[in-house]
């Protein structure tokens, strides 16, 4: 067996998705998700061929002091063969070449072992909460003939736009660790009209969270009472792909009370890794929701 590995792009995106949807028998597999982190990070995704197939992928975000590893897959035939232990060797030597010696990801239990052989360790979890409503949640129809009622929003919260990213980029920065500005572009331009902003009455911003169709994130507050204003306005939302789910780092107390309270129960845990560096430079304790396990 002779392995390959290289920098797929967005000709490969189909190729990709359907080794996703083999590895993880996931029906409709991960299109849009890797379509945007091409987007983000377009030189930072790979794909390991077996003869001429597709048998694994995985990537990265070089988010400048660190980086976050993301869509480890390899082909239910190709597994046990070493292909991601040479797709890990790969992605981490290319980030070695960026100069960056920082990086996380988020382990399921299969996982976890192969990454603590490149040095990885825990130093948090990732809850996985989904909200006990019915598959498809209905919000309660925060438009009307295709027009924002912006009086419906609680107090303080606003819908946020592209001008804001600046200021909502200078919000975060110093929580998540370092600067998301193309991350919450390329999602804003995808789901306009689903972010919202939390801002005190002197203008100050205090909040973001933005809503994805099935999924809370990211979400960031100074405060839960911020968080739970960001959650009502969420859930005024319709869910068309089935109930909204939340990665919440376990750090986060009070996302855990937070949520429970209005209806969602965790489902899922995995495991928040480190490879490199003496502490986190994020601030987990005022995330509420990830974006996904591949961005953080």
């Amino acid at each position: 067996m002779a392995i390959t590995i290289h920098q797929f792009n967005h000709k490969e995106i189909k190729s990709a998705n359907n080794l996703f949807i083999a590895a993880f028998n996931s029906p409709e597999g991960r299109k849009d998700d890797l379509r945007r982190l091409l987007s983000i990070q377009p030189d930072g995704w790979f794909m390991a061929m077996d003869e001429g197939v597709p048998a694994g992928m995985v990537g990265a975000v070089d988010y400048g002091i660190f980086a976050w590893i993301g869509m480890m897959a390899v082909h239910p035939s190709k597994q046990g063969q070493g292909i991601g232990r040479q797709l890990m060797s790969h992605v981490l030597e290319w980030l070695g070449s960026r100069g960056n010696c920082v990086a996380f990801l988020d382990a399921t239990a299969m996982g976890e072992p192969l990454y603590r052989g490149f040095s990885f360790h825990e130093i948090d979890r990732v809850l996985t909460f989904i909200k006990n409503d019915d598959p498809t949640h209905k919000g309660s129809h925060l438009y009307s003939d295709d027009i924002f009622q912006p009086m419906k929003l609680p107090a303080g919260i606003r819908i946020m736009t592209e001008v804001d990213i600046p200021l909502v980029a200078g919000f975060d920065t110093p929580i998540f660790g370092s600067d998301r500005s193309v991350v919450l572009r390329v999602y804003l331009h995808d789901y306009p009209q689903r972010a919202f902003i939390a801002s005190s009455p002197s203008g100050k911003i205090t909040g973001y969270l933005l809503v994805q169709p099935r999924k809370l994130g990211p979400w960031v507050a100074d405060s839960e009472d911020v968080a739970g204003c960001l959650l009502q306005a969420a859930l005024l939302l319709d869910f068309p792909e089935g109930a909204p789910t939340v990665l919440v780092p376990a750090e986060n107390k009070q996302a855990k009370s937070l949520l429970e309270e209005n209806g969602f129960h965790v489902y899922d845990s995995l495991s928040h890794m480190q490879r490199g560096g003496t502490i986190s430079p994020s601030r987990r304790e005022f995330i509420y929701g990830q974006i996904s396990y591949a961005l953080g």
